[in-house]
C-alpha cells in the first residue's frame, strides 16, 4: 500500500493547530471524545468535521490532537510509523511502492527501508532530541508529543484493529501503538524529505567503479584500467625511468639559473642615467 502521506510539520501542528479555546462556534455535532477536567482535553467537532480541542496543558493539547487525528486518519498515520522504522518489507513486500516524500510512489519499499535503517543506526534523531533547547525540542514541544501518543494510542485501544473503519488498513498486523520516538522520526522525515526524496534511490544503490550490482564480490573489485596513459615508473630498466637522462641535469640547471637572473633583473631597484645636456 502506498499511501499519500499529508505534510502537516508535525511538530509545528501539535504546538499550535488546534490549542485553542472554542467560544461561541456552531454546536457541536458528537459529544466530547474525552471527559472533561482540568487535565483532560475536550473535543468538539464541528461542521464539516473539523475537530477542536480544549485543553488546560500542553501535554492535554496534544492528547486530543493525538486523538482527533488517529480517528481521522489512523490508517495513513500508521502507514507513516511504518516507514519510518524501515519495516514496510516485512508487513507489504519489498517490491511494493512507498511514497516517502510530497510524491507519490517515488521509491520501492526495500529502498525505503534501507534509507531509514541507516537513519535509525546512525542515530541522528536521538541525539537530536538529547539536546537542550533550543538545538532540541523544547519542553513545551516534548509534552505535547508525549500527549499525542498518549492520544493516539487511546483510540487504537478503544477502538482495536479490527475495528478500524478505513478497509486500508483494518485488521492489518502493522498498525499498533506508537512511542513517542516514532513521532520524533515521522517530524525528521517530514524535514528531511523535501530534498532526500529526489536522492533517496541513488543513497541507496550508490556502488564504487566496477562494484556489481550482487555477489560476494560486490565494491571490492579492483577499478577498472586507465586506457590512453602511460603505466607508472617503476625504475631500473622502465621505459619510463624515475630520473631525467644522462646530460639533461646540467641543461635544466642552466635553464634555472637564467630564469633566476631574469627575475632578480626585473625586480631589481634601477639607477637611470641622468639626462644629457
Amino acid at each position: 500500500m502506498a499511501r499519500r502521506r499529508r505534510g502537516t510539520g508535525l511538530l509545528t501542528a501539535v504546538v499550535t493547530a488546534v490549542a485553542v479555546t472554542v467560544t461561541g462556534t456552531t454546536a457541536a455535532t458528537g459529544p466530547p471524545a474525552a471527559a472533561p477536567g482540568p487535565d483532560k482535553p475536550t473535543i468538539r467537532y464541528t461542521e464539516y468535521g473539523i475537530p477542536h480541542v480544549i485543553a488546560s496543558t500542553w501535554e492535554g493539547m496534544g492528547t486530543g490532537y493525538g486523538y482527533a487525528a488517529a480517528r481521522d486518519n489512523i490508517c495513513t498515520l500508521a502507514d507513516t510509523y511504518l516507514m519510518v522504522n524501515a519495516q514496510r518489507s516485512r508487513h507489504l513486500g519489498p517490491d511494493g511502492k512507498a511514497s516517502p516524500g510530497k510524491n507519490q510512489n517515488t521509491t520501492t519499499n526495500l529502498n525505503s527501508d534501507l534509507y531509514f535503517q541507516r537513519i535509525k543506526d546512525d542515530g541522528v534523531v536521538e541525539r537530536l532530541l538529547a539536546r537542550p533547547a533550543p538545538d532540541g525540542p523544547e519542553p513545551e514541544v516534548k509534552e505535547a508529543i508525549r500527549g499525542y501518543v498518549q492520544g493516539y494510542n487511546r483510540y487504537l485501544a478503544e477502538t482495536g484493529v479490527d475495528g478500524i473503519t478505513d478497509p486500508a488498513c483494518r485488521g492489518a498486523a502493522w498498525v499498533r501503538p506508537i512511542t513517542e520516538t516514532d513521532v520524533y522520526r515521522h517530524a525528521h522525515a517530514e524535514i528531511i524529505m523535501g530534498s532526500a526524496d529526489a536522492l533517496l534511490d541513488g543513497l541507496v544503490n550508490a556502488a564504487p567503479p566496477g562494484a556489481t550490482a550482487s555477489g560476494p564480490s560486490a565494491g571490492l573489485l579492483p577499478p577498472p584500467p586507465r586506457t590512453g596513459m602511460p603505466p607508472p615508473p617503476t625504475g631500473g630498466d622502465s621505459p619510463h625511468p624515475r630520473r631525467p637522462p644522462a646530460g639533461s641535469a646540467m641543461r635544466w640547471r642552466r635553464a634555472a639559473d637564467r630564469a633566476w637572473a631574469a627575475t632578480r633583473w626585473r625586480s631589481a631597484p634601477r639607477e637611470w642615467p641622468a639626462a644629457r645636456a
